[in-house]
């Protein structure tokens, strides 16, 4: 589990405790923190938005999920499920919003190149100087962000996950895109959720070698 450690922090002030798991504490997965980024200091309700239609939700899986080949290990992510996941039907698209007011720091892309090629995004967020999360599998970004993100085109490496897919992941310059709770980022027919925080202690592992 490298330097990874697992945290807790309540979403929406209590409503959703979601667990997740963090590095070493030292820095943030998502990109540089801006200079003008506010501590959280005390308060567990750093969000206050549910980002999907909480009745388009059909399942939500905890950490440590094991979904090989692409999560040989347990995931430090949790899935939200919408409705239509696990049947014929295809899953609708719904509207993705900003979880709260959250400084946007880094965008991955993810080009799945394959008989039917398609694009999925990752969005890397800062709720405070101490919390901070990614939304992965977003399917699109909305005009707006996109026209603020810009070319998402560093860093990019392909490699082939099982014999069958070939992708490649790009990844945006670092960020500071401000979003009001409720502004919209993008649609998603499903969605990673990772978030972290700062502020609580790692926990003890029973071996830490």
């Amino acid at each position: 589990m490298n330097a990874r450690r697992a945290r807790r922090v309540v979403l929406l002030g209590g409503s959703a405790a979601l667990i997740a798991c963090g590095n070493s504490g030292k820095g943030s997965p998502v990109g540089v923190i801006p200079a003008d980024t506010p501590s959280c200091g005390s308060t567990k309700a750093v969000l206050n938005t549910i980002p999907l239609a909480s009745s388009a939700i059909s399942g939500w899986v905890p950490l440590g999920n094991l979904n090989p080949p692409a999560h040989t290990f347990p995931t430090d992510h949790q899935y939200i499920y919408l409705a239509g996941f696990g049947t014929n039907a295809a899953v609708a698209e719904i509207p993705l919003l900003s979880p709260g007011n959250v400084t946007i720091t880094s965008v991955k892309v993810t080009h799945y190149l394959t008989s039917a090629p398609y694009d999925d995004y990752a969005v890397g967020f800062l709720a405070c100087k101490e919390v901070w999360g990614e939304f992965g599998h977003v399917r699109t970004l909305s005009a707006a962000l996109k026209a603020q993100i810009g070319a998402i085109d560093q860093s990019c490496n392909t490699y082939s996950p099982d014999p069958s897919l070939t992708v490649q992941q790009c990844y945006s310059k670092p960020l500071a895109v401000k979003l009001a709770g409720g502004d919209a980022m993008g649609t998603a027919a499903g969605l990673d959720l990772s978030l972290f925080d700062n502020r609580i202690t790692p926990i003890t592992f029973v071996s830490p070698t």
